[in-house]
């Protein structure tokens, strides 16, 4: 019988959500903050519905393609 304990989380040692991200440069700051606006504004307040659907909406796609998150090769 194997007795091994569970594994905590620790927390890594910086705070992603502080303003300072040494990591980012400008550019990529302001895609980080226009991606967590457009998600806090188009999925955040459907994704219960959509979850329950097992579907998510073209309208997401279409806006998603409109603020230029979507790539297509």
């Amino acid at each position: 019988m194997s007795t091994k304990k569970a594994i905590k989380f620790k927390p890594a040692s910086f705070n992603l959500f502080r303003k300072e991200r040494p990591f980012y440069n400008e550019e990529q700051e302001m895609f980080r903050i226009s991606l967590r606006n457009f998600i806090e504004q188009e999925v955040t307040p459907y994704f219960k519905r959509w979850e329950e659907d097992c579907i998510v909406s073209r309208e997401l796609y279409k806006k998603w393609a409109n603020k230029v998150f979507f790539v297509h090769k």
